[in-house]
């Protein structure tokens, strides 16, 4: 689904990144990097998030709902009456 919202592999590139440091971090057992790696997984998460809503041209308060609820969103996004645009920017 990296494809469908990026248009390229570089957010899978940035999530197998995010993946080796915090297993790293949680072998050396250093809490200020886990901190920081976790943050950056969140950031990767809301842009991701953020992205597939506009390739579908969703509005905000639809991506909100993805970005807290994905459990009741990603469905509607997928089973509903969605089209899929094309990758977009973020701040069209």
């Amino acid at each position: 689904m990296s494809v469908i919202a990026f248009g390229n592999a570089s957010h899978f590139i940035a999530y197998i990144v995010v993946t080796v440091l915090y297993q790293i971090t949680i072998s050396t057992g250093s809490l200020g990097l886990l901190v920081l790696v976790l943050i950056a997984a969140i950031v990767l998460y809301i842009l991701y998030i953020i992205k597939l809503g506009k390739a579908f041209e969703k509005g905000a308060g639809f991506i909100f709902g993805m970005i807290f609820l994905p459990f009741i969103f990603m469905p509607i996004l997928g089973l509903g009456l969605s089209y899929y645009v094309g990758p977009k920017k973020i701040f069209d």
